[in-house]
């Protein structure tokens, strides 16, 4: 019986792996025949065949999304940039652009371009906010709707909170008796402290502590599970159930961040309520504008949210590169001095100056704006879809749908507008600098969707760095070397070293 079965059986199932065999040589086969057909396609008939770059960048962007990870994705792009011309295909529907001519057609009030689903990334759970809107309708209400909070005047009003936190600063400096101090960190914290007084109410803190706040992990996490989202978005919901709780951990930054930003809020509206007397832009958030229907709570939770991300590393970035240009070229530190000086800029007990008496400063506003155009926040590419129907780009068809962008960090070294354009020279400022230069900066972004933050950053720049000035001399710390500032972006930028040790030596009355 048994042999019988077995003899039956045998035959039934090797002509069953027969079958499969040949079914997956089959699947196999036809999979070759599809992947040497794209490959075919992508190199002789796609329509951006003839744009130039890189070889793998015609079949894949993986090989982008690993530089990506490793922190030299804008350094790459840019010498892809040096060898192969200002327009550059980096994926096989992907161009990057260089020429500042195309900036408005990207970028400017009147273009058509749509951002891409790269910043559904920075979501939590779906929920949108204003820099991740992709519909140019519902994204020009919500910025109506927080434009108020942004406004020079309004940020002119909440300056005393500004200078409360920069005090704060002043005061950890002269504690550290001319010891090198990592201002990296320190200016981090500050930022932090300065965008939360503003948005939630009150200052987190993070300047009172000896280390790095656990909100900073947070935010460290958010950029990296952003690109994740982006460049895997499949991995995540696969391996939520892993249970290991530094993973969890990691997971669930998002939501913290934001999660955070409910909680303050909630609390800000139980110690002062809807109608408080505080000189702050949440309250202008909170009311929104008369012409359209308030933000619901949850919708202002999640914009706190995104608003304290937005404002720390961005600014402390900034801070801390032009801080050490400062500390690098020290003929230019003494030059602001003197116009601080002669400007009889006085700090008072605070060590902290009135904005009015040096937002105006010409030497001081040439700094800020070159460390902002070498140093930016933001050097990244910013994504954009190019609209149905195609469009013509610095000479190039680029078909519809087809992702574009440009990179602030090497149009801001083209050497036809910025001469000499790896060197800091202030001085290329002088009278706001020329017509060409402004129209090339893209710093704050351009357009419906520049940085609604610029007026606060720059308070927080000029303020900060002219306490620092008058109040010390400003030196490297021992443990800076050749490398330690090179450039790791992660979206945002940071020094490789991950720190930027600078000495402080009081300057004689």
């Amino acid at each position: 019986m048994a042999a019988k079965f077995v003899r039956e059986t045998l035959p039934k199932l090797a002509a069953s792996q027969v079958a499969v065999s040949r079914g997956l040589l089959a699947a196999g086969l036809l999979f070759g025949l599809w992947l040497i057909g794209k490959c075919f396609y992508n190199c002789f008939l796609h329509p951006l065949r003839k744009v130039p770059g890189p070889f793998l960048a015609k079949f894949t962007s993986k090989w982008l999304e690993y530089k990506d990870h490793s922190g030299v994705r804008t350094a790459t792009l840019h010498e892809m940039h040096k060898k192969y011309g200002p327009v550059v295909r980096i994926a096989p529907n992907e161009v990057l652009f260089s020429n500042p001519a195309v900036i408005k057609k990207i970028y400017g009030f009147n273009s058509s371009y749509m951002k891409t689903a790269f910043y559904s990334g920075f979501e939590e759970s779906g929920r949108p906010v204003l820099f991740t809107l992709r519909d140019k309708t519902i994204h020009r209400d919500r910025r109506k709707l927080m434009a108020h909070a942004f406004t020079h005047s309004t940020i002119s009003a909440a300056e005393p909170l500004v200078a409360e936190q920069v005090r704060n600063l002043i005061g950890r400096v002269a504690r550290q008796n001319g010891a090198a101090m990592n201002v990296y960190a320190w200016f981090r914290s500050l930022t932090l402290d300065i965008v939360s007084s503003l948005f939630i109410g009150k200052a987190i803190g993070a300047l009172d502590q000896d280390k790095p706040h656990e909100y900073m992990n947070n935010i460290d996490a958010y950029f990296q599970l952003a690109g994740l989202k982006w460049q895997l978005p499949w991995l995540l919901p696969l391996t939520w159930w892993i249970p290991l709780p530094s993973w969890q951990h990691f997971q669930g930054a998002q939501h913290r961040v934001y999660d955070y930003g409910r909680a303050a809020f909630n609390e800000y509206i139980e110690r002062y309520g809807r109608d408080s007397g505080r000189n702050d832009p949440l309250k202008k958030i909170i009311h929104g504008d008369k012409d359209l229907p308030p933000l619901s709570d949850e919708q202002i939770c999640c914009e706190v949210g995104s608003v304290l991300v937005a404002g720390t590393d961005t600014t402390a970035t900034v801070l801390t590169y032009t801080t050490w240009e400062l500390a690098v070229n020290s003929d230019i530190q003494s030059q602001l001095r003197e116009e601080l000086k002669t400007a009889k800029v006085n700090p008072g007990p605070s060590g902290v100056p009135r904005y009015s008496e040096i937002e105006s400063l010409p030497l001081l506003d040439g700094i800020v704006l070159e460390g902002l155009r070498l140093h930016g926040p933001a050097v990244a590419s910013l994504p954009r879809q190019v609209p149905a129907g195609g469009d013509m780009i610095d000479a190039y068809f680029i078909p519809g749908e087809t992702t574009v962008s440009m990179q602030a960090y090497t149009v801001h070294r083209n050497e036809n507008i910025f001469p000499d354009a790896d060197t800091f020279k202030p001085e290329r400022w002088a009278d706001g600098g020329t017509q060409q230069m402004r129209e090339a900066s893209l710093q704050w972004s351009k357009g419906t969707r520049m940085c609604p933050g610029l007026h606060l950053a720059t308070m927080e720049l000029k303020i900060v760095l002219a306490s620092l000035v008058l109040g010390w001399t400003i030196n490297l710390g021992e443990r800076m070397e050749e490398d330690t500032m090179d450039m790791v972006d992660h979206f945002v930028l940071m020094p490789k070293g991950n720190f930027c040790d600078l000495v402080f030596e009081p300057l004689k009355s």
